[in-house]
């Protein structure tokens, strides 16, 4: 989008006092430093991850995590991913809502499926055994510049670099 756009986007906003949130798309990386507070670098990114089951353009798809605290949150981020609640989306403690479609939840499995097989180590994914198109969080560890995984939009999987 050009500048020129952008400016009269923000402009025609900023009139009506509207909330706005631009995203660039694409994978939409969250980058979590050696400095970072790590329950709160854990709890950012589940919410940017898989608030409404990361069915949003401006879901954060991507993890750039220093080496250095990358096991500590790794473990830290998995755990939290287990306590997600996934159900009806009517249900106030409801976390994950189902996938949209049926069409949709086969096609997040065939790109989890991907994932392993371009060399991922893939935590959780599953297709949940219950009425309706519901899916467990997905997290790709080991995504590199040149997967498939680590270049395509697709949620609600979502991918850590090495």
């Amino acid at each position: 989008m050009s500048q020129s756009r952008l400016n009269l986007i923000a402009g025609c906003c900023a009139q009506g006092m509207k909330k706005v949130q631009l995203e660039m798309g694409g994978k939409n990386p969250m980058v979590v430093t050696a400095r970072a507070d790590i329950d709160l670098a854990v709890g950012v990114c589940l919410n940017g991850n898989f608030f409404s089951t990361g069915q949003r353009c401006t879901a954060s798809s991507r993890r750039i995590v220093d080496e250095r605290v990358q096991p500590e949150f790794t473990d830290r981020l998995v755990a939290a991913m287990g306590t997600l609640r996934i159900g009806d989306p009517l249900d106030p403690v409801t976390q994950i809502d189902p996938v949209v479609s049926e069409v949709r939840l086969s096609g997040n499995l065939d790109y989890v499926r991907l994932a392993g097989e371009e060399g991922c180590e893939v935590i959780g994914g599953r297709h949940l055994n219950r009425p309706g198109s519901f899916q467990a969080p997905a997290l790709f560890l080991g995504a590199r510049n040149d997967l498939r995984v680590a270049r395509e939009e697709r949620r609600p999987a979502r991918s850590r670099d090495r």
